[in-house]
């Protein structure tokens, strides 16, 4: 009789970081997070503007909610990529690499929900599902 085996859990899930990975915990490497990052849901997609609106929620369950801090403004909480986390030095390192808009970058350490950004700021995809 075989064995069932429950696959590994996200412990990032919450508030900030809803599962999107059905329970998996997701391949959290940098080159995978600037993948995810510069290729977003096509739900993300607004055909009419051609346009993609990336949402802090989602970009957060990406990057890992661990990488963030609370900050407080006038519109109340949002999570703001730590400066000096591992994970935010690397995405300064694939800015600089063209691997990584810098915009999107910016955005992760601002205070904005979302970021709005014309189809020409991401590469072509050639796989698109």
């Amino acid at each position: 009789m075989c064995e069932v085996i429950d696959p590994p859990h996200d412990p990032r899930g919450g508030l900030y970081a809803p599962n999107i990975t059905g329970g998996v915990v997701p391949n959290d490497s940098v080159s995978h997070i600037v993948s995810r990052l510069m290729n977003p849901d096509w739900s993300m997609w607004n055909d009419r503007n051609r346009t993609h609106t990336l949402h802090i929620t989602r970009a957060i369950g990406i990057v890992g909610n661990d990488h963030f801090h609370n900050f407080w403004r006038p519109g109340g909480l949002r999570r703001v990529l730590n400066q000096n986390d591992p994970v935010c030095v690397q995405l300064h390192e694939e800015v600089a690499a063209g691997r990584l808009n810098s915009k999107i970058l910016d955005w992760l350490k601002g205070t904005e929900d979302t970021i709005t950004l014309p189809e020409s700021e991401f590469p072509l995809q050639e796989d698109a599902c």
